[in-house]
């Protein structure tokens, strides 16, 4: 995405140690999370990478000292919920926990989730460091680390096994590659237009609430699955459960929103102690 643009590379100061550090962290976090779907399953994995958007807060507060008033932590708290309410029965999907190995993806995603939101918080202190380079150059960066760990990972270990670990699966459970080339592609895509929008987001409107808009992405993900899956697999059907946690996530957004935005009012209008007025 960042190769969009002539002179991505050539505005802003690159802190490389600290460019390293984010690419770093980003690869570990994806590793996690994805490997700890496959093993864990969607429902699970649902629900724990829920409180990434909570995850950004309190680091984003540590962090960069960002203080957040009541009403944004309550929002953020209501997305929570909602994103879990449609994971569905946390208490059913928990005495699944007798499978080791599903505890264990569990909690990859769980640390993956906590690296994942640093991840954003880092993003944003890169993007208003003094001289900053540009949102793509952070973006073409993540994706040249990402490419090159899971590239060398594919070649090393995944081609040379790839009819034991791809095609004899794909013939066992009768798929097609030509679809799945496909979706790759359309993934592809999808993933280009994700990566230039996203960091412009963080760069504009913080990391916090980027994460909040995170969570509606999520939930709006659900009707998708329905129009398309929905006849192959029940679990991807809309459901009341799912309808509950749209409306608690739009809810939970509506009040970061607008709180923060009484926050930066109230910061307008304080009186300038340089001003002439507020020294007489």
């Amino acid at each position: 995405a960042g190769l969009l643009r002539r002179n991505v590379f050539s505005q802003g100061t690159f802190r490389w140690q600290r460019l390293s550090v984010l690419c770093a962290v980003d690869v570990v976090s994806q590793l996690l999370c994805q490997y700890g779907l496959a093993v864990a399953g969607s429902s699970l994995y649902s629900i724990i990478y829920s409180s990434t958007t909570i995850w950004i807060a309190i680091e984003s507060r540590f962090i960069i000292r960002r203080r957040l008033a009541a009403a944004q932590w309550a929002g953020c708290a209501v997305v929570v919920v909602g994103l879990a309410v449609a994971g569905g029965d946390l208490g059913t999907t928990l005495t699944d926990f007798g499978n080791v190995e599903i505890a264990m993806g569990a909690l990859m995603i769980l640390v993956g989730s906590v690296s994942h939101a640093l991840t954003w918080v880092l993003v944003e202190m890169l993007l208003h460091e003094e001289d900053p380079v540009l949102p793509e150059a952070v973006s073409a960066l993540m994706g040249f680390a990402g490419v090159t760990v899971f590239g060398l990972w594919q070649l090393v270990y995944t081609l040379p096994r790839a009819d034991a670990l791809v095609f004899d699966v794909i013939a066992e459970h009768g798929g097609d590659t030509g679809v799945i080339w496909t979706s790759y592609v359309a993934l592809t895509l999808a993933s280009l237009v994700h990566a230039v929008t996203f960091y412009h987001l963080v760069g504009g409107i913080g990391c916090v609430t980027a994460g909040v808009m995170k969570g509606c992405q999520a939930t709006a993900v659900f009707v998708f699955p329905h129009m398309f899956f929905c006849a192959a697999h029940a679990s991807q059907c809309f459901s009341i459960g799912k309808a509950w946690s749209l409306v608690l996530v739009v809810a939970g957004t509506a009040t970061y929103v607008i709180s923060t935005g009484n926050a930066k009012q109230q910061e307008e209008e304080k009186p300038d102690p340089d001003s002439d007025y507020h020294r007489v």
